[in-house]
């Protein structure tokens, strides 16, 4: 997954939490599978890096009723 943002000029000065919301059905991330445990995984978290190579830590909330479970919200901490 791939996409680019432009972080509102407020949270790069003030810092904070951007939350980027996504459509039921719009966004997958690809599962990880455990081999010894033949199960799939869906990860927590995404490499998020800005233009300079800084990194942001981040977490994933998914719409829990659909099969594949695609992505409702990335919540981006962003210190000021």
């Amino acid at each position: 997954m791939s996409f680019t943002y432009t972080i509102p000029v407020y949270i790069t000065t003030n810092g904070g939490l951007l939350l980027i919301n996504f459509n039921q059905f719009d966004t997958y991330v690809n599962p990880v599978y455990d081999t010894p445990s033949a199960t799939y995984s869906f990860p927590t978290s995404l490499t998020i890096t800005d233009t300079q190579g800084k990194t942001y830590t981040n977490s994933i909330v998914y719409y829990s009723d659909v099969d594949p479970p695609s992505i409702k919200q990335i919540a981006i901490d962003i210190c000021g």
